[in-house]
């Protein structure tokens, strides 16, 4: 018999970057809001994909940490003069139910630099995990 688990699918955000689309973006799963245990999950930057999913554990809570750093220019094709800078860390919490999907997506915001939406859906019900605990701007202590 097998370990219950889901599915998690990571987007990375889309933003209008110095290259179109094209923040820099990691996702890991840490065992407390220390950052203890740190374990990759996904990473995207310039050149790499849009999406990644992953097995997970199911039935017990997982903490999720993500970073990103992103350049918004003033160009509508995205080139031009750099006008924000959002560099950003969240944590979100949930316990993940065995045979579900879900989907995380971390969206930086050029209007609010250092600020980002950390976003996780079931795709079974289209809501949030009813035990979601989002932490934005958030950051790891110094060890």
């Amino acid at each position: 018999m097998s370990e219950p688990g889901a599915a998690l699918t990571i987007h990375r955000s889309e933003g209008g970057g110095l290259v179109k689309d094209a923040p820099m973006q990691n996702f890991q799963i840490v065992d407390n809001d220390q950052c203890e245990n740190v374990q990759k999950l996904a990473g995207f930057s310039f050149d790499r994909d849009y999406a990644a999913t992953r097995r997970i554990a199911a039935g017990k809570p997982i903490s999720f940490l993500a970073h990103s750093a992103e350049s918004y220019t003033g160009g509508d094709l995205g080139f031009g003069p750099i006008v924000a800078f959002n560099y950003c860390w969240s944590l979100a919490t949930f316990t993940p139910v065995d045979g579900r999907s879900y989907v995380m997506r971390h969206i930086g915001d050029p209007a609010r630099p250092d600020s980002c939406t950390f976003v996780v859906v079931d795709e079974t019900t289209g809501e949030a995990p009813a035990d979601l605990e989002i932490r934005q701007q958030f950051a790891c202590p110094d060890k």
